[in-house]
């Protein structure tokens, strides 16, 4: 082997391989991303169906944590009584109990009928839709959807 003085620059610079470390598995990924809009969607239908079944039960919720310890209410309070509203398909009833679980629950199944399509088309929308889109702002936008919600939920519930 020849001494580390006569390694041109190109030969020194290669980072050695360490061979402990486990290989990515690439598909693994693939294959739990590709899912996951059915997911969200059967957590979303889950949702409905045990708000649907704790009213026609008359089952007594338990109270917000947060409310109970501050007397506001937290971002997501009147979110089982909006599912409830949305399983009756009483769109206007849910708004008013929790805007930002309407909008969720739509954008879900918006989510979940694109990614349908796509499994039906030669062009998938999702995939270009991801590059179009730059991920920083839209947790600007979720946050200040999450604010206007509980400010919404502090003027008309307290």
């Amino acid at each position: 082997m020849a001494p580390v003085e006569q390694l041109s620059e190109q030969q020194a610079a290669v980072k050695p391989v360490l061979l402990d470390e486990p290989p990515i598995d690439r598909e693994i990924d693939v294959e739990r991303s590709s899912r996951e809009p059915l997911w969200w969607v059967l957590a979303l239908l889950a949702a409905a169906a045990v708000a649907r079944l704790t009213m026609q039960w008359n089952v007594a919720l338990p109270a917000c944590n947060f409310r109970r310890l501050t007397s506001l209410p937290c971002p997501l309070c009147g979110g089982t009584r909006a599912m409830r509203s949305l399983a009756d398909l009483e769109l206007g009833t849910a708004v008013q109990f929790n805007p930002l679980v309407v909008i969720a629950a739509f954008l879900i199944v918006g989510w979940f009928a694109l990614w349908t399509v796509d499994h039906f088309v030669e062009r998938p929308i999702l995939p270009r839709l991801k590059t179009r889109l730059p991920r920083w702002p839209i947790w600007w936008i979720v946050g200040g959807l999450v604010l206007v919600n509980w400010f919404y939920l502090i003027r008309e519930l307290r």
